[in-house]
């Protein structure tokens, strides 16, 4: 997993346009943090996260929301 960055050309953007890059960019940054953290400190967590049962409930989850 890699982190992210803002874009390179973010002071061309209108002021909404930036407003939503730096959004999606600290969502990124909280959810990278949160992944390499877990996958220090509580290892089983990680692995159930990263695992395939893991991620179909993510997507489960994700869907069963939509309208």
């Amino acid at each position: 997993m890699t982190p992210f960055s803002l874009p390179e050309n973010l002071d061309d953007l209108d002021e909404a346009e930036q407003s939503r890059k730096k959004e999606i960019y600290h969502r990124r940054l909280v959810h990278y943090h949160y992944v390499k953290n877990t996958e220090e400190c509580i290892e089983f967590h990680y692995a159930a996260l990263t695992g395939p049962i893991g991620i179909l409930r993510r997507r489960l989850f994700y869907y069963a929301g939509d309208p």
